[in-house]
This record gives C-alpha cells, structure tokens and sequence, in this order.
C-alpha cells in the first residue's frame, strides 16, 4: 500500500492485516558534497516500491521524513512518528535509509531503523539493477521476518 487515499482508506479498515509501517528516511541539503544523497533517495525508493509491490496487503509506505543533515532535533521528531503510528494500530514500524548517521542512534528508538548500502543503481544496466535490487530485497524480507 502506498500513501495515498485509496490505499489509506484500506489501511484503515483492515488494521489486523495491514500492520506494518516503511518509512524512508532521506536527508536533505545544498552542499555541493552532499549532491550523492540525492541518488540515495533514488535507491531507497526503488527498494521500497519493491518491497511494497511484493507485501502489499501487508505494509504501507509512507511519505519520506526528510530531516536536514545537522538537525538536532531528528531524533526526537522521529520518535514522534513512530508513537503516532503505534497509537494508530500499527505493530511493526520500519524507517529505512541509507544515511549511516542513523546506525549509531538505533538505541534512541523504539522503533526499527534499517540501514541500506547506498548503491548508485543508475550506474548499472538495467539487468544489473535488477539482480542488485533482488539481492537487497531478499536480505529485507530476512529481516522482516524475523520480526513479524
């Protein structure tokens, strides 16, 4: 399922099937450094539009919290979503990124935060692509698994 009124409208009536949340993480900024992150954001929506297709029925994926790069109140604006969710019936939270600054505040949270390898997949062939894709996707649903 993915964020807009059809697919929320069954979300919301279906709760006890529809019980987990993907929420790409994407950071923002102008530095001329930073322009790479742009193609993280590019990666990390190729993935989870997979994941969704392959879950649907299952997992909603929501708009990106984007968050700038210094900003010191991500953390807290975070949890903040997460316990909006959780009231909301949700049992399973995701916020998946590729930005490693999140690997060392995964103890600030109640919540899953997964790390992806950012993975430049414009670079590749589009077979290429799709076997990278696949591999990243099987690792994911590991995970899932493992905590549904």
């Amino acid at each position: 399922m993915i964020w807009i009124e059809k697919d929320l409208k069954q979300v919301i009536e279906n709760k006890e099937f529809i019980d987990t949340v993907l929420v790409p993480l994407t950071p923002i900024s102008f530095n001329e450094h930073d322009v790479k992150l742009a193609n993280q954001v590019e990666d990390l929506g190729i993935l989870l539009n997979e994941l969704e297709r392959q879950y649907r029925g299952r997992v909603i994926v929501t708009p990106p919290f984007s968050y700038l790069i210094d900003e010191s109140n991500k953390v807290n604006r975070l949890n903040e979503w997460g316990n909006m969710f959780r009231e909301n019936g949700m049992k399973n939270i995701f916020f998946v990124t590729c930005d490693f600054e999140w690997e060392g505040l995964e103890t600030d949270f109640t919540d899953n935060i997964m790390w992806i390898p950012s993975l430049d997949l414009a670079s590749f062939d589009m077979t290429t692509q799709k076997t990278i894709v696949s591999k990243h996707i099987e690792h994911l649903i590991t995970i899932f698994s493992k905590k549904w």
